[in-house]
């Protein structure tokens, strides 16, 4: 047996301008993290923590 037909689903015109307002949130978020990790790592390249 081949089962139930597939779904398929599309955004809507709004749904797609908030995937867009989430992916862009996301990148801001990325560069934050990828920020504070280079800055902690040239901390302890630098020999100034003392904890790894």
């Amino acid at each position: 047996t081949q089962g139930p037909p597939r779904r398929v689903y599309r955004l809507t015109s709004l749904g797609d301008e908030v995937l867009g307002w989430w992916t862009q949130d996301l990148r801001e978020t990325r560069g934050m993290i990828d920020h504070l990790l280079g800055v902690y790592s040239q901390h302890m390249e630098e020999g100034d923590g003392e904890h790894h």
